[in-house]
This record gives structure tokens, C-alpha cells and sequence, in this order.
């Protein structure tokens, strides 16, 4: 029973934040009120209020249910092998989907409505998160040690493969927004699409850091060498 109860709560405050979405990005923030949100489900103004502080938290969780979602039906394959390939592979499987789209339209909205801006980034970096601890999830099952930790080296590369890639997305996702709300002229014609541009920004910074994560450990051991002879 509690389950179902659970499960209940999830489908409501899920239609919450899509509802909220869907009428900004129709309306604009400034137009949809909390009323109008819950007379769409429908529910009371106090069920919103147990899920969310305000319209705007709502927006931004519509963002990071996209991304967990594209998280949940991501599949890895055998042939991602190795922190580089495995995230690799989840970024582009995030692109086809459409799921990162969701942080460029969130972008988008932060823009037009700038007191949407901390709400946007907070759930980017949540969902990120999220992408991390799956990444983790993955590399635990492979290395067939579910229960276990990874060592401090492999969680060091996870975090800094993850951190610059969470910099880049964000990154790429308000230059975009910033550069589409721009008017547009003969002599400034208007950007490609964000998403298809993402992906090889996103090849050549795991193609770096690859390369970096590859030579640093010899690089520690010709210091750790150099350190024996004195």
C-alpha cells in the first residue's frame, strides 16, 4: 500500500512540473499563475505547495525529469568499455533522445525570464548529479562489485570527467540561449540548432581528457621513480 501511495505521489508531482512547463513555454512565467497549473491535473493550490516553493521549482523539475528519464532508458552496451567510452555513450544516447535537449529549452526560458535562472541551474546540476551516480552504477556492476565503492583514483577520474562535461552542457546550453534571443540580422543569421552542435563539442572534450587520464599514470610513476633515487 505504501508503494502505491509513493507511486501516486511521483505521478502527481511529475504532472505538476510538466503542466507548469508546458504553460510557460506557452505563456510566458509572468502569465501562468499556481491556480491556473493545479485547475489543469486538477488539485488544490496546498497539494502544489507540498510538492514545490513556487512556480518556477516546478518549471525546473519538468528539466530533470527529462534528463533522469533519458537516464532510465539508457542501456549500456558491451562495447563501451572504460570511464571515456561509457560516458560517451550515455551523452550521445542523451542526445538522440532528446532528453538534454531539456537543459537548452531551460536555458532558453532562463533567459526570458532571468528569476528563472538559479532554479534552472539548480536542477541542471541535480540532474548531473543523477548522470554521475548512474555512470557510477555502471562502472560498480562491470568492475562486479555492486555493493563497493570505487577506488579514490577511478572516483577522482569520474568526478572530473563529470564536472567537465557538466560545465561544457551548461556552458553551450546559455551561450546558445543567449545568442537565439539576440535579434537577428543579413549579417547574423541565426545559430544551428544547439543539440546538433553538442555532440562533437562533447567527442573532442572526452577525447582530452581520454588522453590526459591515459598519461597521467605514467606520469605518476616516472615521478614516483624519480622520488626512489634520492
Amino acid at each position: 500500500m505504501a508503494g502505491l501511495r509513493e507511486d501516486k505521489r511521483e505521478r502527481t508531482r511529475r504532472e505538476l512540473a510538466r503542466t507548469a512547463y508546458e504553460l510557460v513555454t506557452v505563456y510566458g512565467l509572468d502569465q501562468v499563475t499556481i491556480e491556473q497549473v493545479v485547475d489543469r491535473i486538477p488539485v488544490s493550490r496546498r497539494t502544489f505547495f507540498n510538492y514545490f516553493s513556487c512556480k518556477e521549482e516546478a518549471v525546473a523539475a519538468a528539466i530533470m525529469d527529462r534528463v533522469r528519464d533519458g537516464l532510465g532508458a539508457w542501456t549500456p552496451t558491451p562495447a563501451a568499455d572504460g570511464l571515456i567510452n561509457l560516458v560517451r555513450e550515455m551523452v550521445h544516447y542523451q542526445l538522440d533522445s532528446g532528453a538534454l535537449r531539456a537543459v537548452f529549452d531551460g536555458a532558453a526560458l532562463a533567459v526570458a525570464h532571468p528569476h528563472l535562472e538559479p532554479y534552472w541551474r539548480a536542477a541542471a546540476w541535480e540532474a548531473w548529479q543523477a548522470t554521475g551516480t548512474r555512470v557510477r552504477a555502471e562502472l560498480l556492476a562491470r568492475a562486479e562489485r555492486p555493493a563497493a565503492e570505487l577506488g579514490l583514483t577511478d572516483s577522482l577520474d569520474l568526478t572530473a570527467v563529470m564536472g567537465a562535461l557538466y560545465a561544457t552542457v551548461v556552458s553551450c546550453a546559455a551561450t546558445s540561449a543567449a545568442d537565439s534571443a539576440r535579434p537577428r540580422t543579413p549579417v547574423a543569421p541565426g545559430p544551428v540548432a544547439p543539440t546538433d552542435a553538442l555532440g562533437p563539442i562533447i567527442d573532442r572534450v572526452l577525447d582530452r581528457l581520454g588522453t590526459g587520464l591515459r598519461s597521467a599514470p605514467s606520469q605518476a610513476s616516472e615521478g614516483a621513480s624519480a622520488g626512489e633515487d634520492y
